[in-house]
């Protein structure tokens, strides 16, 4: 028998919204002689467990203080269920998930579902010197890590491909998202 690669898919919670629906339709329409499908979530509420668990995906939660501490924990279930690659579909995910995945050398999917630059400073309009550098560095530090273990995007279309194409440096694939 050939080798059942484990993927897990990394969710800022189990409510239905864009990346969770295109996520659960990855797990269901899985081949499962090939993959072996995990869905873990940062936080609650998990209304959609019932619907992955079903599609047949390994459910759990990585809820902590803080993101280093959730990216701690992530690391840890990554190793003991030997997950294969990472996919990650938001900010909140992306954050915890590629973190968890520089610690544990698991490479990651990056899903971009959107033409929104994560990977530029984010501050508000009121935001001082000291605000905007932060927010700079922060960023330097993203694109950093981003740039260690993402191997490959999946982009949600043609348009939100050409937006990131400038900003990321693994390749992009477009999946378009089905109607």
């Amino acid at each position: 028998m050939s080798t059942r690669y484990r993927i897990l898919h990394l969710l800022p919670d189990l409510v239905r919204g864009g990346g969770q629906v295109v996520a659960l339709e990855l797990v269901a329409h899985a081949d499962t002689s090939r993959f072996e499908m995990h869905v873990a979530s940062l936080r609650p509420p998990d209304d959609l467990r019932l619907a992955f668990e079903r599609a047949g995906a390994e459910c759990f939660q990585v809820s902590s203080v803080t993101e280093v501490l959730a990216a701690l924990a992530l690391a840890r279930q990554i190793r003991d269920r030997r997950i294969d690659l990472l996919h990650v579909h938001s900010d909140p995910d992306r954050r915890v998930g590629q973190l968890a995945a520089l610690l544990t050398g698991t490479p990651v999917v990056g899903h971009l579902h959107s033409p929104w630059a994560h990977l530029q400073p984010m501050y508000s309009d009121r935001a001082g010197p000291l605000g905007k550098a932060s927010a700079a560095l922060k960023a330097r530090l993203r694109r950093a890590v981003e740039r260690k273990v993402v191997k490959h995007y999946v982009a949600a279309g043609a348009q939100v491909a050409a937006f990131h194409a400038d900003l990321v440096d693994a390749p992009i694939t477009i999946a378009n998202n089905g109607v």
